[in-house]
Parts: C-alpha cells; structure tokens; sequence
C-alpha cells in the first residue's frame, strides 16, 4: 500500500486570510471569517466574521455577521453586530443591530440601527 493513501487528508483552514504585505482590489465572497492584515479596496462579504486588524486597511462595502474593527475603514460596513477596538477609524456608515465603540476609537459618518428592516 503507499504511504500517501495512509495519510488523512488536510482539513482547510475555518477562515480566509488577507495578509500584511498583500494588497487586493476586487470582490471577496467567503462563508468563513475573514481576517484583514493588508489592504483591500473593493468589496468583502462573510458569512461569518470580518476582522481588520491594526495595520489593516479597506477602502469600500464590507458585509458579515460581526464585524471586529482594529485598523482604518473608510466606507459602508453593514453588519448584525459591530466593535471597534481603540485605534480604530471608520470615516463612512454603518448599519448594525448591536455596536460597541471602545475608547479612541473614531467614527466619521453615519450610524443605522435598522439592519433587521433591510433583510
């Protein structure tokens, strides 16, 4: 028998990540969580979770079930709940059902708490 038929298969990762020295422009549609580390202008959706790191940067529409917010956002995040850790920006709108805003953590724009009446 071979020893590559002995080996399990590898299991794919639970989410998909956009790292530090990577810049993307386009669409990304994932039903994992997202994790942000780079830059992206365009547009993200998940079915699950988008995080954005520090150094993180989007330019554009973001779309998922919870939205953690570390880095620079500038444009539309809808998202059934929302952070934004300290040190954050977001210069743009967001439409959420749940948010929480910490310390030094800065919002330029528009808050919408009617997601529920959108779906």
């Amino acid at each position: 028998m071979s020893p590559f038929l002995k080996k399990k298969p590898k299991e794919s990762p639970q989410f998909s990540e956009i790292g530090t020295k990577t810049n993307f422009e386009g669409e990304l549609f994932s039903k994992v969580d997202v994790i942000l580390k780079g830059k992206v202008k365009g547009k993200i959706e998940s079915g699950a979770k988008f995080v954005t790191e520090s150094n993180g940067f989007i330019e554009g529409e973001i779309s998922s079930k919870i939205s953690i917010i570390s880095g620079n956002l500038t444009g539309n995040l809808k998202s059934e709940e929302v952070i934004l850790e300290s040190g954050s920006s977001l210069e743009g709108s967001i439409n959420y059902k749940k948010l929480v805003v910490k310390k030094r953590a800065f919002i330029y724009g528009k808050l919408k708490n009617d997601i529920l009446r959108n779906q």
